[in-house]
């Protein structure tokens, strides 16, 4: 599970061009986090007490004129929101709370905080790139989850029955880093896919068009090719001449 916390001081910005700022992100993050089954997205109720440096606050933003049309935004967010009892303020309090998860902090702008820079979720960007880190990080408990967890990292790919099976495999597999690794290949085939040598010893396949590999282990490559530009993994496992 991915456990997103709103960070109340993060919200502490110095003028309302810089709220309005965070409120839009916030929102794109919050309806991004909402229709993904792994995230969980928290609150805590302190956030209607909460005032920045300069005096705005959550109850004083009807009497912002220039804010009145944004207040129903942030509140749509907040609410959108599950409410917890606790209100971590850093890494350690959010990991003791969910000691099993993989979990951020939520917020406008963390430079005022302690809360280091992987765990900050202020864009779209940083959402994508934590998320992503995250379900690579995930141990999937079987197939069909392997499958929509790789629909949701590759959706310009495709994955042959084999091919989801093999990384289902590396998933369960006890070396963390080589799973890492093979996520690493899959990446570089969207940005290299026939350019041969490389990090990873690309190799055109001779005699079978579009066909190329990428080597995870000595004995193991990733073998792929394009059909209509779209990506097409066949196997992640073993070697294509075997």
């Amino acid at each position: 599970m991915i456990n997103c916390f709103l960070h109340n001081e993060s919200l502490n910005v110095d003028t309302s061009d810089l709220f309005i700022g965070g409120i839009f992100r916030l929102n794109t993050i919050v309806l991004n986090a909402n229709d993904s089954i792994y995230h969980a997205l928290w609150k805590n109720n302190d956030i209607y007490n909460f005032q920045t440096s300069s005096g705005l606050s959550i109850h004083n933003l009807y009497n912002e004129k220039e804010l009145t049309q944004y207040v129903g935004v942030f509140y749509k967010i907040i609410e959108m929101l599950g409410t917890r009892n606790e209100n971590p303020c850093n890494e350690t309090e959010l990991d003791e709370l969910f000691p099993n998860d993989h979990n951020g902090f939520l917020g406008f702008d963390f430079s005022r905080t302690n809360v280091s820079q992987p765990r900050r979720i202020s864009t779209e960007d940083e959402y994508n790139e934590f998320t992503r880190v995250a379900l690579i990080d995930h141990k999937v408990s079987d197939i069909d989850e392997q499958q929509k967890l790789l629909q949701i990292l590759y959706p310009k790919y495709h994955f042959e029955n084999q091919a989801i099976k093999d990384i289902f495999y590396w998933n369960t597999h006890n070396d963390r880093n080589l799973y890492s690794r093979l996520h690493e290949i899959l990446m570089d085939i969207l940005e290299c896919p026939f350019v041969t040598g490389g990090r990873f010893k690309t190799e055109v396949l001779t005699g079978q068009s579009g066909t190329a590999s990428k080597r995870l282990t000595q004995s193991d490559r990733v073998t792929y090719w394009l059909q209509d530009n779209k990506i097409i993994v066949l196997r992640c496992k073993g070697h294509y001449e075997n």
